[in-house]
């Protein structure tokens, strides 16, 4: 009897712990399901900011217009124009020069072989801007850039525009610089404002590394044609010409 009795015991709490080992089963294969529904969201998310990060790279890179992109370029990338379109003339290097002689030569006349006015202006157009930028680039190492129709628009507010038509691999595109023009210790200085590369805006970084030192080479040029005979003290940009004022660093010898 007794026995009996310690049987049916054994199977009530048998039959009383099966329901709790079947709760802990369920909530062990819920646990397993929010783990895998956790590790494929974290995938997913993971997928998704590669996506979105290779296109962006992709953009980017179609905008430059150096590489055409089936779909991505076609909204990216839209060719750039210049301001307005500038023919070449006279360099600066003469243009200036014969100014300068012109100038000293009626100057002495009128002061009796002595150079009393020192005061010097001198109206550069963008046409003689863009023939000396033509002119330097044909002789740098710079197959890419197509030199005959690069050119220099001068706008308004100190400002110039430099465009450089670029061929690359078959692919058109220009870099179209905004720059800033100031006179700085009596010679002519700058500031790249921006710099866009086909449709894209480069970044200050890529500014000072590669596209300044580029910039500042070509200025040299400009301060050269003008520091054998002037200071700069001031510089205003007016109906697409730069107005130069300074004074005569020349010494005449009677």
């Amino acid at each position: 009897m007794v026995t009996l009795m310690s049987r049916v015991e054994k199977t009530e709490e048998s039959n009383m712990s099966l329901p709790k080992r079947n709760d802990e089963v369920v909530e062990g294969l819920d646990d397993k399901k929010k783990k895998t529904r956790g590790r494929f969201f974290g995938c997913a998310f993971l997928f998704v900011g590669f996506l979105l990060v290779g296109l962006f790279i992709a953009w980017q890179v179609a905008a430059t217009g150096f590489v055409k992109i089936p779909v991505i370029s076609s909204v990216a990338f839209s060719d750039p124009k210049p301001v307005h379109i500038v023919q070449g003339g006279i360099s600066v290097e003469q243009l200036s020069e014969s100014y300068f002689k012109t100038t000293i030569i009626k100057r002495l006349q009128a002061g009796g072989g002595e150079l009393k006015d020192k005061t010097v202006e001198l109206k550069l157009p963008e046409t003689s801007l863009t023939t000396t930028l033509r002119n330097e680039l044909s002789k740098s190492s710079f197959p890419f850039i197509d030199a005959k129709r690069a050119q220099i628009a001068v706008l308004d507010s100190q400002e110039l525009e430099i465009y450089l038509p670029v061929l690359y691999k078959d692919q058109s595109t220009a870099l179209n610089a905004r720059i800033a023009l100031r006179a700085d210790q009596g010679s002519f200085g700058l500031d790249l404002l921006k710099v866009k590369i086909g449709s894209f805006e480069a970044p200050n970084a890529l500014i000072a590394s590669l596209i300044q030192p580029f910039v500042n080479r070509e200025l040299v040029s400009l301060n050269q044609a003008l520091s054998s005979y002037m200071q700069v003290n001031s510089i205003v940009t007016r109906d697409g010409f730069l107005d130069v004022a300074g004074t005569f660093t020349v010494q005449v010898q009677k």
